[in-house]
């Protein structure tokens, strides 16, 4: 879809440049990156959303670290 445009150039959408993480925030409005539609299931970690299955982490679940060091008891 975007491979044809340049990361500079002014067509391409916001999270197509480097360095833009993906995250569902939940105070705020998310639309999805794939088909631009609001609708969203929420989990523990991830964020589907409900008409093209794109799933995105939590924004407070990608803070934390979710599994514990090696070797830590």
């Amino acid at each position: 879809m975007y491979a044809g445009l340049d990361r500079a150039e002014e067509g391409a959408p916001a999270w197509f440049h480097p360095g833009y993480n993906l995250l569902y925030h939940d105070d705020g409005v998310n639309h999805c990156p794939s088909c631009g539609k609001q609708h969203w299931l929420i989990g523990r970690v991830m964020a589907e959303c409900a008409f093209c299955e794109t799933a995105l982490p939590l924004e407070r679940a990608f803070r934390y670290r979710l599994a514990p060091e090696a070797g830590v008891q």
